[in-house]
């Protein structure tokens, strides 16, 4: 039997205008549509939710809630949408207990849960949807549970609130991302488990850092830690939000905006990310999660055994312009010194420099900056001075050059030039704090 996945497309949503009030306002019009084009998805999908939500269940909608940054950068789920969801499964199964919530991919150390769910307007939008509870995964215990089968992960460390709920609602959103190619369903569930990239664990971690973490997952084996996340606690639905999407340089600020007027909704996560990735113009076993998914049999993949409800793929698709994680000579006055640089650190430096060149660019600034920067595995030490020198992770202090690149960075200190050292692995909130002292030197 094929996998079924619904694909449903407006060709204009009502109320929207194509700029940032489409999420900052979330016109009732608006709000409307997409509450239609929820209930035909999932009708569509699996017969609505009538038929998977028993009365006085807990239904936990698991969100993509990026970060601690502002709905218009479109990171996040749209806030219209989150609102129409959570009417959707109210008015279908009024006798549920609606919960909402997420562990944000920054951290507590960047605004953790709270913060994050209000600056992205999605607990007001789950609010007024009807939800509820608004639940901070990262203010909430932890669960040890067994991954069947895994790969990477034998057991992981899971919030309480996500083991306990009867239907679990996989809720991302369509965009492109430096590190994994595409951020949909299978990435969404990176948010299952803790952060734990403070500076205590960065510090005192050893070189593999803590693998069922976020920190710990965002490196070249990203792809298999999902799979065995999916493993160890699946969806029992993935809506995906199509509406507004993200292109180019995402996850987040050096993204841009595309609109597809989508909603896709399955019971198979695999084969609504594999439907989702070829309405981008991306094969889907070009995603290395869904490649690793497919071959373990966690769901469907190829698009010839999967049956689309609704509109064709053709009809919807759009060519989204690809990442790129190569961060060489992507800021002007920027060096990169890279080898044996994994993704982990490669893609986190070119994000923050995506950040501040959008920013530069954004304001009118000038970029004036005479900045290195450092990360991997046996990069042997620049041979020219820098007035800031950043140095990145924690594999470049156990290679066969660290003492040459200590050696370097004490006589760059000697002579005043200033060194910034972040350590992780992978050290994932660079992204914010890079970008920002690099706005400070640029000043």
């Amino acid at each position: 039997m094929k996998a079924k996945v619904a694909l449903v497309y407006r060709r204009k949503i009502p109320g929207a205008t194509g700029d940032e009030g489409d999420v900052l306002s979330f016109p009732p019009e608006s709000v409307d549509a997409i509450k239609e084009m929820l209930a035909e998805a999932t009708e569509n999908a699996f017969n609505g939710f009538k038929s998977i939500v028993r009365p006085n269940s807990k239904v936990f909608i698991k969100p993509n809630c990026f970060g601690n940054v502002p709905p218009e950068v479109y990171a996040s789920v749209d806030p219209r949408v989150m609102e129409a969801l959570c009417r959707l499964i109210k008015e279908e199964v009024p006798d549920c207990i609606l919960q909402v919530g997420d562990s944000p991919s920054w951290g507590k150390i960047l605004g953790g849960s709270r913060d994050s769910l209000t600056t992205t307007h999605l607990e007001i939008a789950a609010r007024k949807g009807g939800a509820d509870e608004i639940v901070y995964l990262d203010e909430t215990p932890l669960v040890e549970v067994s991954v069947p089968n895994g790969r990477v992960l034998k057991t992981a460390r899971i919030f309480k609130p996500l083991i306990e709920a009867d239907v679990l609602v996989d809720f991302p959103k369509i965009k492109t991302h430096l590190q994994g190619l595409v951020s949909l369903g299978l990435k969404n569930w990176n948010g299952t488990i803790p952060w734990y990239a403070d500076e205590e664990h960065c510090l005192s971690e050893s070189f593999g850092s803590i693998p069922d973490s976020m920190e710990g997952s965002h490196r070249s084996d990203l792809g298999q830690k999902i799979v065995d996340l999916i493993k160890a606690i699946p969806p029992t639905v993935t809506i995906i939000d199509g509406i507004i999407c993200l292109e180019g340089q995402g996850p987040a600020r050096g993204g841009t905006r595309i609109d597809l007027n989508t909603i896709i909704a399955s019971r198979d996560v695999v084969a609504a990310d594999a439907v989702a990735c070829s309405a981008m113009g991306i094969n889907p076993f070009e995603v290395q999660a869904l490649r690793i998914a497919h071959s373990e049999g966690i769901g469907e993949a190829e698009l010839k055994n999967i049956k689309v409800e609704g509109a064709s793929i053709a009809q919807v698709r759009k060519y989204f312009k690809r990442p790129v994680n190569d961060p060489a000579a992507a800021v002007p006055g920027v060096d990169v010194y890279q080898a044996g640089t994994c993704p982990g650190c490669m893609v986190m430096i070119r994000s923050a420099l995506d950040d501040f060149k959008r920013e530069m660019l954004k304001s009118g600034k000038k970029i004036s900056l005479e900045v290195g920067i450092l990360a991997g595995w046996n990069v042997p030490p620049p041979v020219r001075d820098y007035k800031h020198f950043f140095v990145i992770g924690n594999c470049w202090g156990y290679s066969p050059t660290s003492n040459a690149i200590k050696s370097y960075l004490r006589k760059l200190e000697e002579k005043g030039s200033r060194v910034y050292r972040y350590p992780g692995c992978a050290p994932i909130y660079i992204c914010k704090l890079m970008f920002e002292e690099l706005e400070k030197i640029n000043r």
